[in-house]
């Protein structure tokens, strides 16, 4: 039956034909389509515009065009390497040196020294890279070396082996001492009171004060210094008194001047008696 004409129907008479239906419904819609492009451009959010464009069969500008009307942000890719470098140096142990961080991570030396600053890695400096490895050739000698052997095995001068020596703590022999100090001697000083000078070290040694200073320093003992001695000295004198004397008093009793013996009392906490709040005895007259 063929289409009826306009002419043909009447006036006012709806139209025959059914309507047009799909065979099969498309498989996707504009809306679909672009709902599905919208998540795998999420999803690739490390990826650039071109290899996002590819996945779907779209040009670079068409995803660059998603992004804009829909509020994607775009995450650039140099942005993710700088990311990425931040958090490996951050992740580095403490103390490594510019080169072996640059080892480790196979960059160049001034591409570390910019990832270091922004991930707040701080790298030794280098009077502190020298002083490392003057202390790891220092503790790796043996002990109670003489200074002229110290000089041989670093190969370094005799004054620049003393300096070394003295920073880092090495205790090295004395020439006249050529023997190193037998083993339970220094056991024997280690465990002594850590509150003895030097005159009392040599007596309980036996031995001559030089020789018993020299045995001590390998032996890592700390003698104490004159200023502990004589803080030691007034403490004792000042526990020796009598509680509650007059400031005049204290200092007649020490041997020592008004304003000294009020500083002894302030730095060992000696509670004298202030003058105003002293009571004449009933033998003695009222001046009043």
């Amino acid at each position: 039956m063929s289409k009826q004409t306009k002419s043909q129907r009447g006036f006012g008479e709806p139209f025959s034909a059914e309507p047009k239906r799909w065979l099969q419904p498309p498989k996707w819609g504009p809306w679909q389509r672009t709902r599905e492009r919208l998540e795998i451009i999420r999803k690739n959010l490390d990826k650039s515009d071109a290899e996002i464009g590819r996945i779907f069969g779209v040009t670079r500008a068409a995803v660059h065009a998603l992004r804009l009307r829909f509020g994607i942000p775009k995450k650039r890719f140099h942005t993710q390497r700088r990311e990425r470098f931040i958090s490996l140096v951050r992740k580095m142990p403490p103390g490594l040196t510019l080169q072996e961080v640059a080892l480790k991570l196979g960059l160049l030396e001034k591409s570390i020294h910019y990832y270091a600053h922004l991930a707040g890695y701080r790298l030794p400096s280098r009077p502190e890279i020298k002083n490392r490895q003057w202390n790891e050739r220092l503790q790796s000698l043996p002990p109670a070396l003489t200074l002229p052997m110290v000089a041989r095995q670093l190969g370094v001068s005799y004054h620049n082996a003393y300096r070394l020596c003295k920073q880092f703590r090495y205790k090295f022999r004395d020439r006249r001492y050529l023997e190193p100090p037998p083993q339970d001697l220094i056991n024997l000083m280690r465990k002594m009171q850590p509150d003895l000078t030097r005159q009392a070290m040599a007596l309980k040694l036996k031995l001559p004060k030089t020789r018993a200073i020299y045995y001590a320093n390998i032996a890592g003992y700390r003698f104490l210094s004159r200023r502990e001695i004589m803080d030691h000295h007034w403490n004792e004198r000042m526990k020796s008194l009598p509680p509650g004397l007059t400031l005049p008093i204290v200092a007649r009793h020490l041997g020592t001047s008004y304003g000294y013996a009020s500083v002894l009392c302030t730095k060992f906490r000696y509670a004298f008696r202030h003058q105003q709040n002293f009571r004449l005895s009933p033998r003695e007259p009222d001046g009043s």
